[in-house]
């Protein structure tokens, strides 16, 4: 992951695209190319690179230290102060750099009113939009970024492996909220940190991305648990769908078709394949059991540096499965003010073209007595 060796791929791009050079702000796409990941505020700062390969660090003077450590030498650093502005020093770089016409584009990090700023400023530079250029590069991971991947899944799979162990009648979806994070991030030791959570039972679970906590789990209920931490870097995505008690005959045959439906998705990955296939496989079986209305969303979501991030696996989505893809298979089927079941697991196109799944906790149905 060393600056350089991403900045190559990225001038590569810049080529292909006909940019003169990118901005990108304090973001995931900034981590990725650097390793910097800093606060985002509202102070413009981070990394401007040319398509011939010459960069600098736009900062202000409270982040230089930080940034100047990225960066490996305090003159590859634009150096500004709140008084004064960015825009003097921005021109600075750029000139620095060969840089004074052409097209630049901006992450979907940067301010528009920074970018109104900086057109206004410079005659030669068009502002244009970047939020789709890094993606190519984020959405292929590496056997080494994979394996990262597979092990903050190993984490997950743990925590709800634990946290099921405390899900009974009568305590809170918030306080299963607080029994996951403290799980997480004591098995994680340090390495992993725990990001989201959804915690929904009962009639919650119908909502998909439901954002209470505030329900009392009750006898023969059903629990949806959704979580994504991160181990470096890298995201883990999961979900599991448990009942309190044994559960109604629909619930099994709702639970069932979600499982037959998120096993086909997973049997259907390989390299080669769209991702508008993938999401017709899956959404085959449960229009085929009757409950299409009631699968609202897409079958899944590309997922690394960001939980949610290319390749998006939806309808009529011509996009290209290859090795190095990673994303979540996650239907479900949602009965409103009744119940929800969603089940996922991260997958990935290994290097010899088939489907690796990330998450190894089982899926088959669990009653919790």
């Amino acid at each position: 992951m060393a600056v350089f060796e991403k900045m190559e791929q990225l001038v590569s791009l810049l080529k292909e695209a006909g940019y003169e050079a990118v901005f990108i702000a304090p973001s995931p796409d900034l981590e990725y190319i650097c390793g910097l990941d800093c606060l985002p505020d509202e102070r413009f700062k981070g990394l401007l690179v040319t398509d011939r390969g010459r960069f600098f660090f736009m900062t202000p003077k409270l982040y230089l230290e930080e940034m100047s450590g990225i960066a490996g030498d305090p003159s590859l650093c634009e150096v500004w102060e709140d008084h004064e502005g960015f825009v003097g020093a921005f021109i600075n770089g750029c000139k620095k750099v060969g840089l004074e016409s052409g097209k630049i584009a901006f992450n979907d990090a940067v301010r528009a009113v920074d970018m109104l700023k900086i057109s206004a400023a410079m005659d030669g530079i068009v502002c244009c939009d970047g939020e789709e250029l890094i993606s190519p590069l984020r959405s292929v991971k590496t056997e080494e970024e994979i394996s990262l991947m597979g092990k903050a899944a190993k984490v997950a799979d743990d925590t709800l492996a634990e946290v099921v162990k405390y899900i009974r009648p009568g305590v809170t979806e918030r306080w299963i909220e607080g029994k996951l994070t403290e799980i997480h991030n004591d098995l994680g030791k340090g390495v992993c940190r725990h990001i989201s959570h959804i915690v929904a039972s009962g009639p919650n679970a119908a909502l998909p991305h439901y954002n209470g906590g505030e329900r009392v789990i009750g006898e023969r209920d059903v629990v949806l648990i959704d979580f994504a931490g991160r181990y470096g870097s890298y995201f883990s995505d999961m979900t599991r769908t448990f009942f309190v008690g044994e559960p109604s005959e629909e619930e099994k045959k709702i639970y069932e078709i979600v499982l037959e439906a998120q096993t086909a998705g997973e049997r259907a990955v390989h390299a080669g394949v769209s991702a508008g296939e993938v999401d017709r496989v899956v959404r085959k079986v449960i229009e085929e059991a009757g409950y299409g209305d009631y699968f609202p969303y897409r079958v899944g979501h590309g997922v690394g540096i960001s939980v949610h991030e290319t390749p998006f696996i939806k309808a009529f989505n011509k996009h290209i499965l290859r090795p190095g893809n990673v994303f979540s298979i996650e239907p479900g089927i949602y009965l409103p003010g009744k119940f929800g079941v969603r089940i996922e697991n991260l997958v990935a196109v290994g290097y010899d073209g088939s489907a690796v799944v990330l998450n190894k906790l089982p899926k088959s149905m669990l009653v919790l007595s």
